[in-house]
């Protein structure tokens, strides 16, 4: 008894230090138990030593325990009863991280590759530990369900250092044979699939996979060993614009699916029109040899791949397709395969996220039913998709001529997205939704804002105030590329709205208080910017937007609201149109005078005039007409701010 009692003792005192990352009385203990066997290091129905060492990131203490005969390959079983000691421990020793991380059915592997301990994660390897290894799920519904190695790395959303760490990990367990195509057992699809979701991209380890499956392509070792294996890198490879990758999995997709053929066949026929299109009319009657027949059919491009082919390699870009192709009725029974249109909608938005042309028209031009006037479930199009994260110009262009479609709620969305001005330009140049006259109001991107754009766009300002310095660089940068937005929005000839007829009663919360909607409604008599201090109080940007979005003219009355660098141009425009005469009479020009000379060239090229050789020229011409000249150069009021 005794001795039994000493045992637990020196277990509890174990896995205390081991929690509390005291390596050196952990491996002490270890060598005092030696003799003890593997069974001082399991607590039976909930933990062994070696997890809860990868947990707290005891890489020093790994080695004593495999040697003391804990199998590296071990994993977590189901919870029963746990003895007092072992609840404290778990909850006033571990962080709420680490208890997340000793799921069931993990192995040691895996619970360091989910907390990111990449030394662990590399002892762990190099004592023999399984890169692919994962415990039974739990049975039913409400089982929790373990983390492959390579999944419980990659499903780890983090910025910053914890994004550093899940790169080292997912690189270190590829190098050992991790599998990205295997099933990731917490999901119903792959790693790599997991890997594409918008809470993990962060991370990094998306172009990691995918290098890794290039590699492999390129050594003539990637085998897709399904069509649903093909599909889901075919939508990886579109998301990070992997043409290459994409290509080889895309004619997987067509054998797969019974359409590579039938393809093929078409290619080949439209190849033979158009060369007995070019044939003399005096050989047209004439009867071809089989031996030419032949080699017309050959010189059609196919493109081989991976798994389908007889020598296990790989091709090249789809050069061989032609838009309009389809793979045309069949004729024999249906293959045991199909895509789904869930899986074809992925690869259609992950093309438009990653915005590569190449990989678009590749699939537009593709026999596989492809829609581009899908969305997803919140209503948002691929053209939205395409701008609001890629922001690629041709790919939103491509997408429009196959028929995407541009809704108002799908602008507001991209708005809300803070997207750059070159994509809400690409995009209104496809298409200008109008603005209801009665809806007030629409939801995009999770936010119930104004349904018109112009004060949408206001609306967004003031609600993202970052509370700086205003001149502060990040807030500068945003403010002129809100500035460039709505100078697009009111060139596509967008005005802010006046609302009438609403279908519903409204009420706003303004300061403070809940407000009725009185019908006509103007959103600019609930949050005027209307003067200086109404700019500054709105984050210096509030008085020039208010003037952008009205189209407001500049003057001397209205000069205060004007960007600084604005002022000081003219300021410099009418010194020198001044004191033009003295500074030509006096030989050497004084600085003050070369400064202004300068700034009133730099005016005169913003208002799309030819510069003024010097101060002189100026001098001539009449108070009205500088003042004319400074007008112009006010717009566009984004070249100023």
């Amino acid at each position: 008894m005794p001795t039994t009692r000493s045992r637990k003792a020196a277990q509890q005192s174990l896995f205390r230090a081991l929690a509390g990352r005291d390596s050196t009385a952990a491996l002490q203990l270890i060598e005092a138990q030696r003799r003890a066997g593997p069974g001082f290091h399991v607590i039976p129905e909930w933990l062994t030593s070696l997890h809860l060492a990868a947990a707290a990131g005891c890489s020093e203490v790994l080695g004593a325990i495999v040697k003391a005969g804990v199998s590296v390959n071990s994993t977590l079983p189901w919870p029963g009863a746990q003895p007092q000691w072992v609840v404290a421990l778990r909850h006033m020793l571990l962080t709420p991280e680490q208890r997340a991380a000793l799921l069931p059915g993990m192995s040691a592997l895996a619970v360091a590759a989910r907390l990111g301990h990449l030394p662990c994660v590399r002892r762990l390897l190099e004592l023999g530990a399984d890169a692919n290894l994962v415990g039974p799920p739990r049975e039913g519904p409400a089982g929790v369900q373990p983390f492959t190695p390579l999944s419980a790395a990659v499903l780890r959303a983090g910025p910053g250092q914890q994004a550093a760490a899940t790169r080292g990990v997912v690189d270190l367990l590829l190098h050992h044979g991790a599998d990205p195509l295997a099933p990731a057992v917490r999901r119903r699809c792959s790693t790599l699939r997991c890997a594409c979701g918008s809470e993990f991209l962060p991370n990094g380890a998306l172009p990691l996979l995918l290098a890794h499956l290039e590699r492999q392509h390129a050594a003539g070792r990637l085998a897709l060993g399904s069509g649903e294996q093909a599909a889901e890198v075919m939508v990886g490879a579109a998301r990070c614009a992997r043409e290459q990758l994409f290509a080889v999995a895309h004619e997987y997709v067509l054998a797969a699916a019974g359409l590579r053929r039938r393809r093929d066949a078409k290619l080949a026929a439209a190849a033979a029109a158009r060369s007995a299109a070019r044939r003399p009319a005096w050989r047209s009657g004439l009867e071809e040899e089989p031996q030419q027949q032949e080699e017309e059919v050959e010189e059609v491009p196919s493109t081989p791949i991976a798994a389908a082919s007889s020598d296990g390699g790989g091709g090249g870009w789809d050069a061989g397709f032609e838009p309009g192709l389809d793979a045309g009725p069949a004729t024999a029974a249906p293959p045991p395969w199909q895509p789904s249109p869930v899986q074809l909608f992925e690869a259609l938005r992950g093309a438009a996220l990653g915005g590569s042309p190449a990989i678009l028209r590749a699939i537009l031009a593709s026999p596989l039913p492809f829609s581009v006037a899908q969305a997803d479930a919140a209503g948002n199009g691929l053209m939205a998709h395409s701008a609001a994260h890629a922001g690629c110009a041709e790919a939103i262009h491509i997408l429009h001529r196959a028929g995407a479609q541009l809704t108002l709620r799908r602008l507001l969305y991209v708005l809300e997205k803070g997207v750059a001005a070159g994509a809400v330009a690409a995009l209104l140049a496809c298409q200008r939704p109008p603005v209801p006259p009665d809806t007030a109001t629409l939801k995009a991107a999770g936010v119930v804002s104004f349904s018109c754009p112009i004060h949408r766009l206001l609306h967004i300002w003031k609600r993202h105030q970052p509370g700086q310095d205003p001149g502060a660089a990040a807030d500068a940068a945003r403010e002129r590329n809100v500035m460039l937005v709505l100078e697009e929005l009111v060139s596509a000839g967008y005005r802010p709205a006046v609302y009438s007829g609403l279908r519903h009663p409204m009420v706003m919360a303004h300061d403070g208080a809940l407000t009725p909607v009185t019908d006509p409604f103007d959103p600019f008599e609930y949050f005027p910017v209307a003067g200086p201090a109404d700019s500054r109080r709105a984050g210096g940007g509030g008085g020039w937007f208010l003037l952008v979005a009205r189209q407001g003219a500049w003057d001397t009355a209205a000069h205060a609201i004007w960007p600084d660098r604005f002022k000081a141009a003219v300021r410099g425009l009418l010194l020198a149109a001044r004191h033009g005469d003295g500074a030509r009479s006096g030989g050497r020009p004084a600085a003050g005078t070369s400064r202004a000379a300068r700034a009133a060239r730099c005016a005169a090229r913003a208002a799309g005039a030819q510069a003024p050789a010097g101060g002189a020229s100026l001098a001539a011409l009449p108070q009205e007409l500088v003042l004319q000249v400074a007008a112009q150069a006010a717009w566009p009021m984004s070249a100023w701010v």
